[in-house]
């Protein structure tokens, strides 16, 4: 018969199962991580880039749940297999047999075990690398719905059946128990109650409240209210009705942390100093006002949310009351890029009561293939409910789920499935891991039509991640419905900045989606923007002609007749609200990010570090990533810049050479070339002039910021670079038409 020494065995059975899955799933991980961690190592210890204990400390974190996980799998199982296999013997005692034991429990547990590593498989695909191969199941909803509702089935009658043996035994304790217990529950009831009592928000408001709502990489020739083929966003398309929409607004640098600086100061980044996502420590608050320090001024109420601050997070000084972001630290950061499975882990904690153990997950983008932008919107309408009672307030959201590297979970693993046959993953796009590179290598010399197939994918997955940004964006918007706030709010939609997608005529190899690695074309660059007025005011219109997102702060302002931001560089887009086919004839400067070299054009100048790994550091205390300060002026240096009109553009890069930092320049007709890939400079002598002249200003302000001198490239010069450019492509056999 079963003894209680068998309850221990039982719960280290269980344990020892969940720690098996866990290597089972993730041991070729964990090299695969080791191995890429490796080439990390330089001239400085991979140590003083990710400190080791903060990992040592996260992997102890992640074992002892599967061992806690384990211990109560195996305690609750011990109890069910007793119950429903226990017989009651002459003297009453319920009693099974040990021979008849193991074998239920065992079953039962493995049933447990592969249930859940199925159902994670269904709901988290993008968690697998494999996870092409079962496409057809888990890009199906009734699969995943006939999956989820046979679990529960089975569970209401294992509990059902354990219920009815034990009827009398369980009757008998209630009836024992009944007035403690009807205490219990009136005591919850009242505690209940008084929390909603105290929870209870006055209506204060009369606004009018200003309210930015930014969806990352949202480009605007893929929102179907604008005409794409496919359902990708319906409450943006619902909120485009009633505001004037910007279908050509311009990011200055493709990079999340340096747009939403500039939306928030009206400036250039060479004005408010944030170069590239992870400004340096010293840096990191922009010499200039911004618009939530001015607004809290005034008189409003502040609040700002983010949910990945792997790349970016807003400080305390910026002018926010409150902050609602994940926790920036390195440890994340290496979490959330290291090719980990953890399936049972991801599956059981993604919830509030798991967010209890690991609060990492809540509301956190950067762990992309589980994310569930449920709690990152509650989080934002809870806040919402609190500054309703405020006379007016600034709220200003963002979130990263359109984000490159590009995962999908159920359902929208269920939307833009790709026609077959498809030779890829269409879950997850696993940016930059080898596997999809040399993936990616075995097609580079197929046809364009082979590749078209390979790379279809990552447009599939960013529409998917469009969906999801959509309905997180219809969660916010309903809740101002329903609090009563839509109507007396200025309210603004953007993206931050476009993404650059397959495309056949790219000027480089394409390897990946990406965004900020360069200046070509508009992709990067070119983002969406709406803007919806507080009642009674109304104004609705298309305007088709080039903005900036360094408008959006003097536009609120002017809109809601408040003081203007003392350093802006923007202007007031009011004029096109209230009649939108004014063209306002605004030049938009861009700047590309830090890059790779394989974005640079021959003979460009270096970074002045070897690996983009050395550029940065992790601060002790706070665990976070910062830029080393003493690269900024070499960083800076080597930066492509550009300047976009509405008809022409033109692209400067920084070369080498000795003296004066030498600029060479491209000429595009941007609405006939929307890659930058033909150059006309020759063509247009005089526009090439003029467009130097009018970029040139840009450039001098670092210059003198960070002491360098520079020089226009001559004809000469530029002439000599491409023969010498023809010269090596020959040499090496390559194909020029590629």
């Amino acid at each position: 018969m079963v003894r209680r020494t068998d309850i221990l065995w039982s719960v280290l059975i269980g344990c020892g199962a969940t720690l098996l899955a866990l290597a089972i799933t993730d041991t070729a991980a964990l090299f695969q991580a080791r191995g890429f961690l490796h080439q990390f190592r330089g001239p400085t210890e991979l140590s003083e880039w990710m400190p080791t204990v903060p990992f040592i400390l996260a992997g102890v974190r992640i074992v002892l749940f599967h061992v806690l996980f384990g211990c109560a799998v195996g305690a609750a199982l011990y109890a069910i297999v007793c119950v429903l296999g226990s017989q009651k013997n002459a003297g009453g005692r319920w009693e099974i047999a040990r021979a008849s034991y193991y074998p239920a429990f065992l079953s039962a547990l493995a049933l447990v075990l592969l249930y859940l590593h199925g159902r994670a498989m269904l709901i988290y695909p993008g968690l697998f690398d494999s996870s092409w191969r079962w496409a057809a199941l888990a890009a199906s909803p009734t699969v995943v719905t006939l999956y989820g509702v046979a679990g529960k089935a089975a569970l209401a009658i294992v509990l059902v059946a354990a219920v009815n043996r034990r009827r009398a035994e369980i009757a008998g304790w209630l009836q024992r128990r009944k007035r403690p217990l009807a205490g219990a529950v009136l005591l919850l009831a009242t505690v209940l109650a008084g929390r909603a009592w105290l929870n209870r928000t006055p209506n204060e408001n009369r606004g009018p409240n200003v309210i930015i709502l930014g969806m990352d990489s949202l480009r605007p020739d893929h929102v179907s209210g604008l005409g794409y083929g496919r359902k990708t966003t319906p409450n943006l398309d619902r909120f485009l009705a009633e505001a004037t929409v910007f279908t050509h607004t311009f990011a200055p640098l493709a990079r999340t942390g340096p747009a939403w600086i500039s939306i928030l100061t009206g400036c250039y980044p060479t004005r408010h100093g944030h170069r590239d996502d992870l400004p340096p420590k010293e840096e990191r608050i922009p010499p200039v006002a911004n618009l939530a320090q001015h607004l809290k001024g005034l008189g409003y109420e502040t609040a700002f949310f983010l949910d990945n601050t792997n790349f970016m997070w807003m400080e305390p000084e910026m002018g926010f009351d409150h902050i609602g972001q994940p926790r920036p630290n390195v440890v994340w950061f290496g979490m959330s890029f290291l090719p980990f499975h953890f399936p049972l882990y991801y599956y059981c904690l993604n919830n509030p009561a798991g967010f209890l153990y690991e609060p990492m997950l809540r509301a956190n983008q950067a762990f992309y293939p589980v994310y569930d932008w449920r709690y990152f919107a509650r989080d934002i309408v809870r806040r919402l409910k609190r500054m309703k009672g405020s006379e007016k307030f600034f709220l200003a959201a963002h979130t990263c789920i359109g984000h490159a590297p590009f995962a999908v979970r159920y359902p929208y693993s269920t939307y833009f499935s790709p026609p077959p046959p498809t030779p890829s993953n269409r879950f997850v796009f696993r940016w930059p891991f080898e596997r999809v590179l040399s993936e990616k290598e075995i097609l580079r010399r197929s046809r364009g039509r082979e590749r078209a197939l390979l790379f279809s994918q990552e447009i599939n997955l960013y529409d998917a991640l469009m969906r999801q940004s959509d309905d997180w964006l219809g969660a916010v918007l309903d809740a101002l419905r329903r609090l009563d706030l839509y109507d007396n709010s200025l309210i603004v939609v953007l993206g931050d900045h476009g993404e650059d997608l397959y495309r056949p005529d790219h000027v480089y190899q394409y390897i990946t989606s990406s965004h900020g690695f360069h200046a070509w074309g508009d992709d990067s660059f070119r983002v969406l923007m709406a803007v919806k007025l507080p009642r009674p005011a109304r104004r609705v219109g298309r305007v088709d002609h080039l903005v900036r997102l360094i408008d959006v702060a003097p536009t609120i302002l002017d809109i809601l007749h408040l003081p203007p931001l003392p350093d802006a560089e923007g202007l007031s887009l009011r004029p096109q609200i209230e009649e939108p086919a004014r063209d306002p004839g605004l030049t938009a400067y861009q700047e590309a990010g830090l890059t790779l070299p394989s974005w640079f054009i021959p003979g460009h100048r270096l970074y002045p570090f070897e690996h983009w790994v050395l550029f940065q550091y992790v601060d002790p205390e706070s665990l976070r990533i910062y830029r080393k300060k003493e690269y900024m002026p070499g960083f800076v240096m080597a930066k492509d810049r550009a300047l976009r009109e509405s008809r022409w553009k033109i692209v400067a890069y920084p070369m080498r050479g000795e003296g004066p930092l030498p600029f060479r320049t491209t000429l595009h007709e941007a609405a006939s070339d929307p890659t930058s890939r033909l150059d006309v400079a020759s063509s247009h002598p005089a526009v090439l002039a003029d467009m130097r002249d009018r970029l040139a200003p840009y450039i001098e302000e670092d210059a003198r910021r960070y002491g360098f001198e520079w020089r226009w490239m001559s004809t000469t010069e530029t002439m000599k670079l491409l023969q010498e450019e023809l010269e090596r492509h020959r040499k090496q056999g390559k194909d020029l038409s590629d």
